[in-house]
């Protein structure tokens, strides 16, 4: 939620949320502790004033003390879905961690999330980086990943920033790619002549602009998309707030109904 709001949630409560201890291990020299995992609410429990906080005590091997910090590094709010992926990607190659023990560790009722975000690590450089910045989502480069040929990708992400598709056009376009090889004549079935994309005309001015994102709904959205995983949006209104879920395979909705109990 955002540094702020936690130190006044501890103001609030004079104290850490009971679900919420700092993880310890006592230290060498036996008369002080070395902490493991809680650094943010750590430090906002600091800057709140507090002089106690709740705190569980394990003794570990140093091998569990590194893939501890691991996955403290993981639940970090401030990570973007590139840094996520190769946070996760390293639990695996360090530990030997399946996915599926990847998602227990962390909380999660799916692999699905796991797998999915780490995948995203299989894109070229200039995609991971058009994530980072903002200017494709995490469901562009899931998109991206339906091609499998270097080059094709690459002439895809062009085409995908230069006419600003959204999701589902990239959905479209990459699956078109994949099946011709060739992205001209990808782009006539996905796009006919008639109707090829034009970049966006800059917006003007209105009454009914689209209400901004605020930075804590990105963290909603992001905490949604790494838990659910698959994309996320997230807009408020005057009295509503609408969270769309995109799946892009059958088995991708069959899992997330599995992790709300339905089937």
């Amino acid at each position: 939620m955002g540094r702020r709001i936690l130190i006044a949630t501890l103001m609030k409560t004079s104290h850490l949320k009971p679900h919420q201890p700092l993880l310890v291990s006592t230290h060498a020299s036996g008369n002080r502790y070395v902490l493991i995992a809680g650094e943010r609410r750590w430090r906002a429990a600091m800057r709140a004033g507090l002089t106690t906080v709740p705190a569980v005590i394990r003794e570990a091997t140093p091998q569990q003390l590194v893939e501890l910090a691991y996955i403290e590094n993981v639940q970090r709010a401030d990570l973007n879905v590139i840094e996520e992926a190769a946070a996760l990607q390293a639990l695996k190659d360090e530990f030997g961690l399946s996915d599926e023990l990847i998602a227990i560790r962390l909380g999660l009722q799916s692999r699905v999330a796991v797998t999915n975000t780490r995948r995203l690590l299989r894109l070229p450089a200039a995609a991971q980086q058009a994530i980072v910045a903002g200017h494709i989502s995490a469901g562009h480069g899931r998109a991206l990943l339906r091609i499998d040929d270097d080059a094709l990708q690459s002439q895809a992400l062009n085409v995908i920033l230069t006419e600003s598709c959204n999701v589902r056009q990239t959905e479209r376009l990459c699956e078109a790619v994949q099946h011709t090889r060739d992205l001209g004549q990808a782009r006539a079935e996905v796009w006919p002549p008639a109707v090829q994309p034009t970049k966006k005309p800059a917006p003007r001015a209105a009454a009914a602009e689209a209400p901004a994102i605020s930075d804590d709904d990105q963290l909603i959205g992001r905490e949604l998309e790494y838990r659910i995983g698959t994309p996320v949006s997230l807009v408020r209104h005057a009295n509503t707030i609408r969270v769309t879920l995109t799946f892009y395979t059958d088995e991708s909705l069959q899992a997330f109904l599995e992790q709300l109990g339905t089937v």
